[in-house]
């Protein structure tokens, strides 16, 4: 079943979180269909903010940043990407 917790026009990103549940490293992967400015952040389920994946202006295309969770503790987390005006986030967990 998709992790999909909330989507704002973000259906043409294709955004994929795996794997799921995850131990040391996971990957996002994503596509564009033109440049943007995109944050990748990872928050517990407090929606605190733990650690920011990513921050910058990519191109257009396929992309596949890794998410490091080695030092997270076990638990829920979500990994909310932003792409311009699109947003989504994808529930995770990170089973040690």
């Amino acid at each position: 079943p998709p992790t999909s917790v909330e989507e704002s026009g973000a259906e043409s990103l294709g955004f994929e979180v795996y794997p799921n549940p995850m131990s040391t490293n996971g990957y996002a992967h994503f596509k564009l269909e033109k440049p943007a400015d995109v944050k990748i952040q990872i928050t517990d389920v407090l929606g605190k903010e733990v650690s920011i994946i990513l921050n910058e202006n990519l191109s257009a295309g396929s992309h596949n940043p890794r998410i490091p969770v080695e030092n997270f503790e076990s638990g829920v987390y979500f990994c909310r990407m932003s792409a311009g005006e699109k947003s989504i986030n994808k529930k995770i967990i990170v089973a040690k």
